[in-house]
């Protein structure tokens, strides 16, 4: 990391779209640094619950009880999904410690202000948009490695539901007519034998 005194010639950095840029300034310097360990947040975040869960005997699921290690996890949000809130025992307990919600994004390393968050059955882990954002795109790979198709979209939700709404409107005046045409039978019969006896 540079200081305020540092002469800087303008180090080549990979930018946030892919390009090299320049870091020309001190303060780009700085922004840089703090990116890079915002990078390495996340690991940290799962380091210390494997330690944790470790050091407390608490059975790996995903492992056949064996000890928590990263290489049982395809990333943070299979952690969070799979265990932290799924298991009300192991969530509780992280908790209490405060190694669940530390103000950073256990996903990207990014500050968070708590507006968005993972909940299952009221535990939360709160994490940054684009960790929600990247939350969505697993889920959605997860649902086309187990049924090989897209998940529903919410708008195809709402027209499937409204295209049973219709269906049923139409099965509905189906029977009404068929109902009015019985009665009408019904009543020609009857009015022919009452005026033919």
């Amino acid at each position: 990391m540079l200081n305020e005194n540092s002469e800087n010639k303008g180090l080549p950095m990979m930018s946030d779209d892919g390009d090299f840029i320049n870091i020309s300034t001190v303060e780009h310097q700085k922004q840089f640094d703090q990116n890079s360990e915002a990078t390495k947040y996340p690991e940290v975040w799962a380091r210390n619950i494997f330690n944790e869960l470790n050091k407390e005997g608490f059975s790996n699921p995903k492992a056949k009880n064996q000890t928590w290690e990263s290489k049982y996890f395809e990333n943070n949000i299979d952690l969070i999904k799979g265990v932290i809130t799924y298991s009300n025992s192991i969530y509780e307990h992280l908790n209490k410690k405060g190694l669940v919600n530390k103000g950073l994004c256990p996903i990207t390393g990014e500050d968070i202000n708590n507006d968005y968050f993972y909940e299952f059955y009221g535990r939360k882990v709160f994490i940054s948009s684009i960790a929600k954002e990247l939350m969505k795109e697993w889920d959605r790979n997860q649902h086309l490695e187990l049924f090989g198709k897209e998940p529903t979209s919410h708008f195809q939700k709402i027209k499937a539901t409204q295209d049973q709404i219709q269906e049923g409107g139409e099965k509905k005046k189906g029977r009404l007519m068929l109902i009015m045409w019985a009665i009408l039978i019904v009543l020609l019969l009857f009015k022919f034998f009452i005026w033919n006896a």
